[in-house]
């Protein structure tokens, strides 16, 4: 029987709260790029829906996701861009967005030119992409305060390889970032038993408030 990949559009953990499909976020100055997986609040009025396509206002948005099958250098600063752009076009209603990028193969991940690009493309707390995975092992994660929890304001990126779990920690963080915490209030049932940060291969600085 073959093994099912993991995907981000995959909807059988997502509270009733949440919605998933692809389509547009809305503002006053027009819409933005189509984004490939949006999710949003179940409890909001929607500007339009056809299946799984939606037209939504910010305030509706939790999460929009750029989903890529491989990538180089330059189309990762392009992806990378265009959340950037989303983030920066949404204004304060983006601080409460998650912005993420999942890409399913990738090999030999060099973290350095990665974390560049994001320093580089996220000058604004708005503009942060939070999640990165990449191929099976390589996860990018945002930390606001430190993963010890003791420093805040923190803002770095870490860099991980996690043997064949990158795609598993993307998931669960991104439903931790939907759900307003609730997963990260119980670790143990969600996470491997020892911390990512054994598994920490580079890190960055982002921007601050």
């Amino acid at each position: 029987m073959e093994r099912k990949r993991p995907s981000p559009d995959d909807r059988a953990s997502l509270p009733d709260s949440a919605r998933i499909g692809r389509g547009f976020i809305v503002t006053r100055h027009g819409a933005s790029t189509q984004c490939d997986i949006l999710i949003y609040r179940s409890d909001w009025p929607v500007l339009f829906r056809e299946g799984d396509l939606v037209f939504v206002p910010p305030e509706a948005v939790l999460a929009v996701v750029e989903v890529k099958t491989r990538i180089t250098v330059t189309k990762f600063r392009d992806a990378i861009r265009k959340l950037a752009d989303i983030g920066k076009s949404l204004g304060p209603a983006a601080l409460d967005i998650t912005l993420a990028l999942f890409i399913y193969e990738s090999h030999n991940t060099n973290f350095t030119p990665l974390l560049e690009i994001l320093k580089e493309e996220c000058i604004e707390t708005a503009a942060v992409i939070k999640l990165v995975s990449l191929g099976c092992s390589d996860f990018i994660h945002w930390w606001e305060s430190s993963p010890d929890g003791h420093q805040w304001p923190y803002c770095q990126w870490h860099a991980y390889h996690l043997d064949n779990m990158s795609a598993g920690y993307f998931i669960v963080n991104l439903l931790d970032a939907v759900t307003a915490g609730v997963i990260a209030a119980n670790p143990l049932l969600w996470f491997p038993e020892n911390s990512k940060e054994l598994s920490l291969e580079a890190q960055i600085n982002g921007p601050r408030e």
